[in-house]
């Protein structure tokens, strides 16, 4: 989780309960030169590189959008959902944020099935997504059996899509099944930014496919 404070060298109630609650608490303050971006010395130590599953920006309803910000703006560009809170909202702020995360990933994964079923549009597609730690997992339904060049053509049409609106993705796991291919007959499609690669789930392990 992404925490952007007004005045992130103290430590807030709001970041003591988070904490306690369990949350892991990420920063693009620089502590080192008294920054808002962290990622501006070394871009190894930006927030942005590890999974994140919700920005959460603290801030009086009248004051004004600050520098410090720039964090959620980078979140957005990655995907992440975000969510303002007030700084007296520490009472209620482990239940305000689960139930902000739930929502944006819900979201989120009903935006990249929307991008799938744009992509595949003609083809009568049923399309189911997740997102998990930054990976997205597409499962596509096809009415009617499709031999293996259009299987790929598609996974891969359906890949492109997906890049084009999530460029950070980590993964991109793409399920084709259709009528006669479904269940342990399903062929997954994966990209890992390097390139897309078929693994047959008859003949490669459960794990490796990581089906859904």
């Amino acid at each position: 989780m992404l925490l952007i404070e007004p005045n992130p060298a103290v430590e807030s109630v709001i970041a003591t309960r988070l904490g306690a609650a369990g949350h892991e608490l990420r920063r693009c303050f620089d502590e080192i030169d008294d920054g808002p971006c962290r990622g501006v010395r070394d871009d190894a130590r930006c927030p942005m590189h590890q999974p994140i599953d919700l920005t959460v920006v603290v801030r009086e309803t009248d004051a004004p959008h600050s520098l410090g910000e720039m964090g959620a703006v980078c979140g957005e560009r990655h995907r992440v959902p975000v969510v303002r809170v007030l700084p007296d909202d520490a009472t209620d702020i482990v239940a305000v944020v689960q139930t902000a995360a739930a929502n944006g990933r819900d979201q989120l994964e009903a935006r990249y099935a929307s991008v799938v079923r744009v992509a595949l549009a003609g083809h009568n597609a049923r399309v189911e997504a997740q997102r998990d730690a930054g990976n997205v997992r597409v499962s596509v339904h096809l009415p009617s059996q499709i031999d293996w060049r259009l299987r790929s053509a598609l996974a891969d049409r359906a890949r492109r899509a997906l890049r084009t609106y999530d460029p950070f993705v980590r993964t991109i796991d793409i399920a084709i099944q259709d009528d006669l291919t479904s269940g342990d007959h399903d062929e997954w499609f994966v990209d890992d930014g390097d390139g897309i690669a078929a693994l047959d789930a008859v003949a490669a392990p459960r794990s490796d496919a990581r089906p859904w």
